[in-house]
């Protein structure tokens, strides 16, 4: 579009496009606030490289919604470590 020559051009398929990316942003998870009387729940996952971690916890209506994410890859000994150790 930096070009003199350029056609914009915005049909059906970029208008969907743009649509799924809307629905996309509004519909993804937000995080809750914590409650400290409530319990938490930890969900852990590992891979042979990388690993991450869910924090979720129970709200006063029965959905259990998530606190926190995390993620990291695997480096260097961590490649090396047992299943259990990840």
């Amino acid at each position: 579009m930096i070009k003199k020559k350029y056609v914009f051009k915005w049909g059906h398929t970029e208008q969907e496009a743009f649509n799924l990316i809307k629905q996309s942003i509004t519909n993804s998870p937000s995080l809750a606030t914590l409650t400290f009387s409530n319990h938490f729940i930890l969900y852990n996952f590992s891979s042979e490289t990388s690993y991450a971690a869910i924090l979720t916890q129970v709200n006063d209506d029965k959905i259990e919604e998530p606190i926190s994410f995390f993620s990291s890859n695997l480096q260097g000994a961590e490649l090396n470590y047992s299943n259990a150790k990840k």
